[in-house]
C-alpha cells in the first residue's frame, strides 16, 4: 500500500471529530490514492513544523505552506500575533510567561519583511537540498499567499485560504466545508493522476 504524508498547519491537520474524519480532504485524497496516511499537519503550527514532519519514505507528500510570520519555539509550541491579540483583547489577557514573551517579541523585535526573506531562503534550501533527492510525488499548497515557486514538485497557484468560502459555521477543523473538502480532494487527485499519466508512475 502506498503512503501519504501531510506536512503543514491546520489546513491539513487530523480532524479531531472522529465522525467528521472521513469528510476531510486529507482522508478523501488518501482513499482515492489507496494510500495510508503517515503524518498530519498541526493546528497553528509555524512552517518549521512542515520541515520537521517531512518523511522521505512517503510515496506522496502534500505540503501546506503557512504564513512566514508564525513564531516557532519548539515542537510543542508555535504562535502568531493574531492569536496573541485575541488573548489580549478578547480572551482575558496573556496567561503565562511564554505568551507574554511571544507578545513582547512581536511588539518590539519581529520584522515582517525579514521574516518573508528568511522564509524564501529556507524554502529555496529545502527545495534544492532536500526535495531534489525525493523520489515520491510532491504537491505544494500555499495556505495564505505565494512566497516561493518550487522547482521540485507540483505547485498549486491558488492559496488554500482563497479556495474556501469562509462559511465558518459549517467548516470542519481544516477550514473547509464538506463540499469544499470534496472539491479539494478531487482537484489534487486529478493533478496527481495527470502527473502519473505523464511520467508512467508505478
Amino acid at each position: 500500500m502506498k503512503t501519504i504524508n501531510f506536512c503543514g498547519d491546520s489546513f491539513c491537520q487530523l480532524e479531531p471529530n472522529v465522525n467528521n474524519r472521513s469528510l476531510s480532504w486529507t482522508t478523501l485524497l488518501a482513499d482515492k490514492l489507496n494510500a495510508s496516511i503517515i503524518g498530519w499537519g498541526k493546528g497553528g503550527a509555524a512552517y518549521e513544523h512542515t520541515f520537521k514532519s517531512y518523511d522521505n519514505t512517503a510515496d506522496y507528500t502534500i505540503f501546506c505552506w503557512t504564513d512566514p510570520n508564525r513564531l516557532y519555539v519548539n515542537s510543542e509550541y508555535s504562535i502568531n500575533i493574531g492569536d496573541l491579540n485575541d488573548f489580549v483583547y478578547q480572551l482575558g489577557g496573556l496567561h503565562d510567561k511564554l505568551e507574554k514573551a511571544a507578545y513582547a517579541y512581536y511588539k518590539y523585535l519581529h520584522n515582517i519583511s525579514v521574516a518573508k526573506q528568511r522564509f524564501k531562503r529556507e524554502l529555496y534550501w529545502f527545495d534544492h537540498e532536500i526535495l531534489n533527492n525525493y523520489k515520491g510525488v510532491t504537491i505544494h499548497l500555499p495556505c495564505f499567499d505565494i512566497f516561493y515557486t518550487f522547482s521540485n514538485g507540483i505547485n498549486i497557484n491558488t492559496p488554500l485560504d482563497a479556495m474556501r468560502a469562509k462559511d465558518v459555521k459549517n467548516e470542519l477543523m481544516n477550514h473547509f466545508t464538506k463540499q469544499e473538502n470534496t472539491m479539494l480532494a478531487d482537484k489534487i487527485y486529478n493533478i496527481i493522476k495527470e502527473h502519473h499519466e505523464k511520467t508512467n508512475y508505478k
